[in-house]
């Protein structure tokens, strides 16, 4: 019965610490929509869409400087360095156009891209390089819808010149994951 008591008490432990580790993981995607939203400077839409890409520009960040000191394949760790240089570059344009808005950027990762990084860090090789090409893939396609929209319907004016300054690199970046993906031999 002691045994089986402990056996309890560890689980119940183990339980309440992860749920500590998560309830602290502040996503700061949220935060700083939540923070826009009580600024009344802007518009929501003009915020979410900052936010958005923002979000996805550090990732896209951390993303490849994960892929420069992992990545198997050279086509993958050449792909990784352009994509640090150019999204790093696109992420202070965000900025910039923020700072003119008054708006609150996140400038961390969001719980779900700090999963992914870790997802990517526990992998190693040809696995790891065909997972980061089909993560760039699909974060590259939802980025050209979000930037597609946001060029033919925003309502602000420069946000719109922006988003269609911008879909020609994304498309190009988009292309560039496709051929890498066939090269290593993923889907």
């Amino acid at each position: 019965m002691k045994k089986y008591s402990a056996y309890l008490i560890l689980a119940f432990v183990a339980l309440a610490l992860s749920q500590c580790r998560n309830a602290g993981r502040k996503d700061s995607t949220e935060t700083a929509k939540e923070t826009n939203e009580k600024k009344e400077l802007s518009s929501e839409e003009q915020a979410d869409f900052l936010v958005e890409a923002a979000s996805s520009g550090i990732w896209e960040v951390e993303m490849a400087k994960l892929a420069e000191e992992k990545a198997q394949h050279a086509r993958v760790k050449s792909f990784a360095k352009l994509m640090r240089d150019e999204h790093s570059k696109l992420n202070e344009e965000i900025r910039s156009l923020a700072a003119k808005k008054q708006l609150t950027l996140p400038g961390v990762l969001d719980p779900d891209h700090q999963d992914h990084l870790a997802e990517l860090k526990r992998l190693s090789g040809k696995d790891f390089d065909r997972r980061l090409i089909e993560m760039m893939e699909k974060e590259h396609e939802n980025d050209i819808k979000d930037f597609e929209d946001a060029s033919e319907n925003h309502k602000d004016s420069d946000i719109q010149t922006f988003a269609a300054k911008t879909l020609p690199l994304l498309r190009a970046h988009l292309d560039s994951v496709k051929m890498i993906r066939t090269a290593i031999g993923g889907r």
